[in-house]
């Protein structure tokens, strides 16, 4: 079987990636290796640039039904229990259409591009399916999959890897994964039927809690609050319902009689791919790029990936002219990423140590008109898509 693309993930980088070629009129086919969409908590936030592309494929109205505006970040100091530093999305009224976050977990956005690609003859899903290996040869990638029937060979003109961290395809594709992996780990707990305390009054839906020896950050979600904790290697084995209980009391953002949800142990790191695009083989999202997940980076940046992709690789039926538009979409999602995306992450770690200095830095910030819309452009991820978006800013040799 021969389509113009297949996608390797069904995740919601691989959909959006789906989503944006049907409305090309591109035929695509979805890889998932699991027998489904994935409905476990992960990514929490939409920022203005990707409410932006959501709009303009015709889907933000309903994703905006489910999920919940944020115009607030804070930043409070844990020990004193006072609020440092707050910024208000609204300062960027003049310059997006969305100046305010958007929380709801990744699988609602990802069963929206599933339903309207269900209903686009141009979309075929084959869940229960595993890439097992991949050439290319001649105009096409010739690939072997492995599913309940069997293994069998497809082929397409493209392949676009949308796998997450341990992607296949860019693994089997022999492109180098390059970066750090934090020593550290945080435990992430989920909690539902909450009532905030009292604690910290004026308390907001976003708030990070600095502190040099034990940070604390907390996201409001639909339906549920998410707070999170740096911990030690030597204590993940001893992580248990009464370890999650005991420290969501001691942080004290919630009175007792919530519901804990689900918690998990996830490992962070900075990683950034050689190279996204390989003759006719291309990496997105995780598979590309993996930040320090503070502000929500992950989802975003790979949905701007999709967006620069779907435009690059359309913009001509010629390949020699698609593999100047994939040169061009290389440089500049790899820029962004090492110079905007890891920026702001490596800056929002920064926030939860040095608590003294960070707290004065913060204070002047947010007193400063112009400083505080600076800080929201880059936290927003407006500034690096707009900096992508400008054709000023790139040269690509023809």
């Amino acid at each position: 079987m021969h389509s113009q693309i297949i996608i390797i993930g069904a995740g919601p980088i691989g959909l959006a990636t789906a989503v944006g070629l049907v409305q090309k009129g591109v035929k695509v086919t979805i890889i998932e290796k699991a027998k489904e969409l994935s409905n476990y908590p992960k990514a929490s936030t939409i920022h203005p640039p990707t409410m932006e592309i959501l709009n303009e494929w015709g889907l933000y109205q309903q994703i905006k039904e489910i999920g919940k505006i944020i115009h607030k970040v804070q930043f409070w100091d844990r020990l004193k229990e006072n609020i440092i530093s707050e910024f208000d999305y609204r300062m960027l009224s003049d310059i997006t259409k969305f100046p305010f976050r958007l929380h709801l977990d990744q699988y609602y956005l990802s069963k929206i591009f599933y339903e309207y690609l269900l209903n686009n003859e141009l979309a075929e899903f084959r869940f229960n399916t595993e890439l097992m290996d991949l050439e290319q040869r001649n105009e096409s990638v010739f690939i072997q999959v492995k599913s309940e029937t069997g293994m069998e060979t497809l082929s397409s003109s493209y392949l676009i890897g949308a796998d997450g961290l341990s992607s296949s395809v860019r693994k089997l594709s022999g492109i180098s994964y390059d970066g750090y992996t934090n020593a550290g780990h945080h435990l992430l707990m989920g909690l539902k039927h909450y009532q905030l305390s009292n604690k910290y009054p004026g308390l907001g839906p976003v708030a990070m809690f600095l502190d040099e020896n034990e940070w604390v950050d907390i996201i409001t979600n639909i339906d549920m609050l998410k707070v999170i904790v740096p911990v030690e290697k030597n204590q993940i084995d001893s992580i248990n319902d009464d370890f999650v209980h005991s420290k969501i009391n001691e942080i004290g953002v919630v009175e007792e009689g919530y519901n804990l949800f689900y918690y998990t142990v996830y490992k962070t790191h900075q990683l950034v791919a050689e190279n996204m695009v390989k003759d006719r083989v291309i990496i997105l999202g995780d598979a590309a790029h993996v930040n320090v997940e503070f502000g929500g980076m992950g989802m975003n940046s790979g949905i701007h990936d999709a967006y620069l992709l779907v435009d690059r690789l359309t913009s001509s039926d010629n390949y020699h002219a698609q593999r100047q538009a994939l040169k061009d979409f290389e440089n500049r999602r790899l820029t962004i990423n090492r110079e905007f995306v890891q920026k702001s992450t490596k800056q929002n770690t920064s926030l939860i140590r040095s608590v003294e200095q960070q707290a004065i830095d913060l204070q002047k910030t947010s007193q400063n008109p112009f400083l505080s819309k600076e800080f929201l452009l880059r936290s927003s991820m407006l500034a690096g898509f707009r900096y992508m978006l400008d054709d000023s800013n790139f040269h690509i040799n023809q």
